[in-house]
């Protein structure tokens, strides 16, 4: 038993920290540092003598792994110094409320300027250098046993998915535009712009926009969104966006981010190790080793210029995208590019945003501002037809429906289906569990018996989901069948027994209330084993990801001192860690659910 005890820390320790994420943590901040890189550079090139352009590198917003791989291996700098673009998109995932990563030091929410500072009339509320962010980043943003933050920040992390994700995006992109426009802070702009990259970048993850989150408890949730990035989703690109957003402003004619971005893939080795290497947490210095140019390499740009003929021609383009470690997998080339197309873009509208000379005078004068916005046209529809009647959306909600989501270039459909199609995963007004990653759970528990001779009972259960649905609609129905082995240990009457239970989920509190159902084979010294039921009621309350406590009453059995069997009430009390098949440590270890 201790030894099991210990196995269930353990196991308790590693799966608290994952996380719903699209990406992996060095997914999200590699592909972000690119875009930071690719970003400025090309904006640069193009725009020498605006502010930005005139600092000096060791006053730029961010430090550039991608330009300076060698520099960051080895300098003894102060640690915010370094701090990336990417680290911030990546922490994202670590924090309750992105808010805190723009409110300045930890421990000091707002500072107030020093005396003489011309805007010493209000605190800082929002960073303007490298070092208002000294918040712990290696701390903080990082997936270690005691980053208790972070495991939370899986539990609540609703506007990470769908209709909200869209909206975190928007709201943080539109506030990095002002901060830039309308207060001239440019750092602060960079960070609330690298918090939207986060939410754009999961947008590109098909689990984050098919995932009803609000709907599902975390374990379903997981399960649904790991097993939709792991086949993927084929979205459109609308060109003509794709056109408008990707154009330079005071380029010569024919020049934008499609094609400098390419020729840069072509000429510069560093991007081109960055793009086609997953260089993970700790980016090796460009050395030697990429003077040479993998053969491989080669013939995977030869299909990126023959992407870049599709996207110029006049067929229709079609992406499949993917997440959960497979952004860097060679056949999804084509996604990492449309995506550095998307955030390099995003960066250019908070360098191109700006306040207009005129009426910026005088102290409280209204300011005109110019703001370059490439996600206007975002949106989010859910449509049904026909119209589902108010008596069927509280049972039975079964009529087909279609999402569409807008991102930048990118429209995602999921169509209407019909129930008899046999893919109950493409009706969108209801999910069958079956649509998801099997969902397993381990409990350790105790019954304490208010009957007889016999005074508790340590219970270990394995269980499944062997069935269950979830309903689109707040209070209707959302339910799971499990069923599962049990074992339980007391003084001298160790057994076995079958365990059954209906349960009833509320997503939004990580609740679910369960009707349980048991057979216990009771072993008695002597006598041949006998089989007896036990019924009752549970309740599972979740206060973090994965992790649930529960108590429960039953209408119980249990051997006596004397061999006989008696009957009666049990009160019993435990916790259970549950996971999807693919978040289970050892099931990722040998890499099966890739």
């Amino acid at each position: 038993m201790m030894m099991m005890r210990s196995l269930c820390r353990l196991v308790l320790l590693l799966l608290c920290v994952n996380h719903a994420a699209a990406f992996e943590s060095p997914e999200h901040k590699q592909l972000a540092d690119l875009s930071y890189h690719l970003a400025t550079q090309i904006f640069c090139a193009t725009n020498p003598r605006v502010d930005f352009c005139l600092l000096k590198d060791e006053e730029k917003t961010f430090f550039d792994p991608v330009g300076n791989a060698v520099e960051a291996q080895h300098s003894t700098a102060t640690p915010y110094s370094h701090i990336s673009y990417g680290d911030i998109v990546m922490c994202v995932d670590y924090f309750l409320t992105p808010e805190k990563l723009l409110a300045g030091r930890e421990n000091q929410l707002i500072l107030a300027r020093p005396k003489g500072d011309a805007r010493a009339r209000h605190g800082q509320l929002f960073p303007e250098r490298r070092s208002d962010l000294e918040f712990r980043y290696w701390q903080r943003c990082d997936p270690a046993d005691s980053n208790f933050e972070g495991a939370r920040a899986g539990h609540v992390n609703h506007s990470h998915f769908q209709a909200e994700l869209l909206a975190a995006q928007r709201t943080n992109h539109l506030l990095a535009l002002m901060l830039r426009a309308s207060d001239g802070n440019l750092f602060g702009a960079m960070v609330a712009n690298a918090i939207s990259d986060h939410f754009l970048q999961d947008s590109f993850a098909p689990g984050h926009i098919t995932t009803w989150r609000s709907r599902l408890s975390d374990i379903a949730a997981n399960a649904y969104h790991d097993r939709n990035n792991q086949r993927g989703w084929t979205i459109a690109v609308d060109k003509t966006v794709l056109a408008d957003t990707t154009s330079i402003p005071n380029a010569s004619h024919g020049v934008n981010l499609i094609g400098t971005i390419l020729q840069s893939l072509c000429e510069d080795l560093a991007v081109r190790q960055y793009f086609f290497r997953y260089i993970g947490e700790s980016p090796k210095p460009c050395a030697a080793d990429c003077a040479v140019l993998a053969q491989s390499e080669d013939k995977r740009l030869d299909k990126l210029l023959e992407f870049m003929r599709r996207v110029h021609g006049k067929e229709e383009l079609k992406v499949k995208l993917r997440g959960d470690q497979h952004l860097w997998d060679a056949d999804q080339d084509e996604q990492r590019l449309v995506m550095l197309w998307t955030e390099v873009r995003a960066i250019f509208d908070v360098l191109e945003s700006q306040s207009s000379e005129a009426g910026t005078a005088g102290a409280g004068a209204v300011r005109a501002i110019v703001l370059k916005d490439s996600f206007s046209k975002s949106a989010w529809t859910w449509d049904f037809d026909p119209p589902p009647q108010p008596a069927e959306e509280v049972f039975y909600p079964i009529k087909p429906s279609k999402i569409t989501a807008v991102i930048g270039p990118i429209t995602y459909v999921i169509p209407e289906r019909n129930r008899r199609s046999g893919d109950l995963d493409d009706d969108r007004t209801w999910i069958d569990y079956k649509a998801m990653d099997q969902i397993w759970g381990v409990s350790y528990g105790i019954d304490n018996m208010t009957f007889g001779d016999t005074q508790n009972r340590k219970l270990l259960t394995l269980e499944t989901v062997v069935q269950g649905k979830a309903s689109h609609e707040r209070f209707s129905e959302n339910y799971a069948l499990l069923a599962g082995l049990q074992g339980y240990f007391g003084p001298g009457r160790d057994g076995i027994a079958l365990s059954s239970r209906l349960a009833w989920v509320r997503p939004e509190t990580e609740t679910a209330l369960s009707v349980q159902l048991r057979a216990l084979r009771l072993a008695r010294d002597g006598l041949p084993a006998a089989w007896r039921p036990s019924l009752g009621g549970r309740i599972d309350l979740g206060f973090s990801s994965f992790l649930t406590a529960y108590l429960q009453g039953s209408r119980d059995a249990a051997v006596q001192r004397n061999g006989s069997i008696r009957g009666g009430w049990s009160i019993g009390a435990g916790v259970q860690l549950g996971a999807p098949t693919c978040r289970i440590p050892l099931v990722k270890r040998i890499d099966q659910c890739r």
